[in-house]
């Protein structure tokens, strides 16, 4: 087997079972479980030794690029030009990345990326959106870089960035807002309070809401 064997939802379990601290042969039989099915507990040597050839590959890890069309039978999916994002999905995808753990929030991000539901994500192999949702947080990056003292606080958004690119752990918890209600702030800001308004801003491109952001900020600031 290898990683392309396996399913985005497999993919999520597994991921779960690594951060459980399983002692090695139950880690193993877990996992067979997961991938092949009905492994019982009082497998046989040679047999435990054959699955745990079998499934060595979890333990190395893997990189992927972005697919462009995804498929589901003979319905396709394309891949999303993230700058086309409008403020609401973008909302939704810093959501996921920050308040949940990468395994956790892939499928629901691919869901959002390739505009499908999350039951045909789980069901592709995690090597078809593994690459898109890397790619995604890599734009993600650069966007909070570029609009920085606009947005978030500068406070640990470097460390949360690498945090999502090179672990899977969940974000430490802090007293501090969630990150919808950081963004929902921006809305309000830009509908002055304007409940009405608000959905209007929610369909706009999330790169035109920051870019009105900060020249309302900056324009704030040089009345003050």
């Amino acid at each position: 087997m290898k990683w392309s064997d396996v399913t985005v939802e497999q993919f999520t379990e597994i991921s779960e079972l690594l951060q459980e601290g399983l002692t090695h042969t139950d880690l193993v039989l877990e996992v067979g479980d997961i991938l092949i099915g009905g492994v019982p507990d009082d497998m046989p040597v040679h047999e435990f030794d054959e699955l745990k050839k079998k499934i060595a590959f979890v333990s190395t890890p893997f990189s992927a690029t972005p697919v462009q069309t995804i498929k589901d039978g003979e319905e396709s999916y394309s891949l999303v030009r993230y700058a086309s994002l409008n403020y609401a999905k973008w909302i939704d995808l810093d959501v996921y990345l920050t308040e949940n753990s990468l395994s956790e929030a892939i499928a629901p991000c691919a869901a959002i990326l390739y505009e499908t539901s999350e039951d045909v994500i789980e069901k592709l192999p995690i090597t078809e959106v593994y690459g898109a949702i890397q790619d995604y947080i890599k734009y993600r990056k650069g966007v909070l870089e570029k609009f920085r003292g606009f947005l978030l606080a500068e406070d640990d958004e470097e460390e949360e960035d690498e945090e999502l690119e090179e672990t899977d752990e969940k974000p430490v918890e802090e007293e501090q807002p969630s990150s919808r209600a950081v963004w929902l702030g921006t809305v309000y800001d830009l509908a002055n309070g304007d409940v009405t308004k608000a959905q209007d801003i929610f369909k706009l491109p999330h790169l035109l809401v920051f870019n009105w952001h900060s020249i309302a900020q900056g324009r704030g600031s040089r009345q003050q």
